[in-house]
């Protein structure tokens, strides 16, 4: 992953993870997690796991960059914690964008459904929420954007809450899921798009998941050579990720799950 130098932070957003919006050395605005008293450089690895993990399985994500703090970038007084040299991960600012949610405009007809670019990328995105364990996209936060355009796509962001979230970070396991959970796909926007999706779809996406299941290992396994150093990813943990996803059992029990969800066990 290339690095990017910081020219100047724009702004910071008051959310659980400070993210800094600035803009980077290929002109481009990046919201940006450094390692800070919100966010520890777990959180960062985890961010890197799952860009790694959804670009492996298609699901649309932002581009992403790693960020180096430039000194005379941003005035120390307003960022005391950040250190010039520290390298954060950065997800580049989808422009013309609506943050979806609850209160998000339903999909009334099909021609607002054909307006959709990837509708069946809502079920890609679940079926990777349940196979990363991400805590932190749900009906109360979809931590889903929908840009727009001549079509409109909806973009997956915000990945540090994944393997079971802060209550299990560096200590997650293995184990069978039984259902899909609290996913988008349960919410009125879901189940709004769903019903414009012929079943055998449901089946083609699941299938393209597993087919893709063998071929993440050798990725996984270069991930300890392509995080920053300095993140510190001990051989523990790249261990824990890597059987984590690549578990047969569990993922037979994700598998069951969306069959029995999708009506086709």
């Amino acid at each position: 992953m290339e690095i990017r130098s910081s020219l100047q932070l724009i702004e910071k957003r008051a959310t659980h993870s400070w993210p800094i919006l600035l803009l980077a050395s290929d002109f481009s605005r990046y919201w940006t997690k450094f390692p800070s008293p919100r966010t520890d450089t777990i959180d960062l690895i985890y961010e890197y796991t799952a860009k790694i993990v959804g670009d492996h399985f298609g699901l649309p994500i932002p581009p992403v960059a790693l960020i180096k703090a430039e000194a005379g970038s941003f005035r120390e007084r307003d960022y005391p914690w950040l250190k010039v040299g520290s390298l954060g991960f950065g997800s580049q600012e989808v422009l013309q964008n609506d943050a979806l949610s609850q209160h998000s405009a339903l999909i009334r007809s099909k021609h607002d459904f054909n307006c959709i670019q990837n509708p069946l990328d809502l079920i890609r995105i679940a079926i990777f929420d349940l196979h990363m364990a991400n805590t932190d996209r749900s009906d109360a936060n979809f931590n889903l954007l929908l840009k727009r355009g001549s079509g409109d796509q909806i973009i997956a962001i915000d990945h540090a809450q994944i393997f079971k979230g802060p209550n299990y970070k560096n200590d997650f396991k293995a184990v069978p899921e039984t259902s899909i959970g609290n996913s988008v796909l349960r919410t009125n926007y879901g189940h709004s798009i769903l019903k414009y999706i012929d079943q055998s779809y449901f089946k083609a996406v699941l299938q393209d998941y597993e087919n893709r299941l063998p071929s993440l290992a050798p990725k996984l396994a270069r991930l300890k050579q392509s995080i920053p150093e300095e993140w510190a990813l001990s051989p523990e943990l790249h261990q824990r990720i890597s059987e984590f996803l690549l578990n047969e059992e569990r993922w037979d029990s994700i598998a069951r799950a969306f069959r029995r969800f999708f009506g086709f066990l």
